[in-house]
């Protein structure tokens, strides 16, 4: 896969719904995290979703503990695997912070070999 992202990805199974902004056909799904970072996320849809590249969504990341909401910018589509790239828009210093404490408190190791390891 190409790197697309700015920030280092961590892989999570985090559950997320998918709500798209389409005035004629409004969609909601749910979802699962496959990878996040602070600049956006790639997303495993139950079903698939009619977007395209350029669509504003918003999301509901569901941690264990508490849930997220942040808008996006869709980047990319796969409808084959029915994953898509989400950039972030307009991410809060809050919202960064509660991805990384989710990241560092369920994927201590993860987080640690990724951010420590020499390149």
């Amino acid at each position: 896969m190409d790197e697309r992202r700015n920030g280092i990805r961590f892989e999570s199974p985090f559950c997320t719904c998918v709500n798209c902004f389409d005035k004629e056909s409004p969609q909601e799904i749910l979802g699962v995290i496959k990878d996040i970072s602070y600049s956006g996320v790639r997303l495993r849809l139950d079903t698939p979703l009619q977007l395209l590249p350029a669509n504003l969504i918003a999301l509901s990341i569901i941690f264990p503990e508490n849930t997220l909401e942040v808008s996006g910018k869709v980047v990319w589509v796969n409808r084959d695997k029915k994953e898509v790239g989400v950039c972030f828009l307009n991410l809060s210093d809050y919202s960064k912070q509660t991805i990384y404490d989710n990241i560092f408190k369920y994927f201590r190791k993860q987080f640690t070999q990724r951010w420590w390891s020499p390149t």
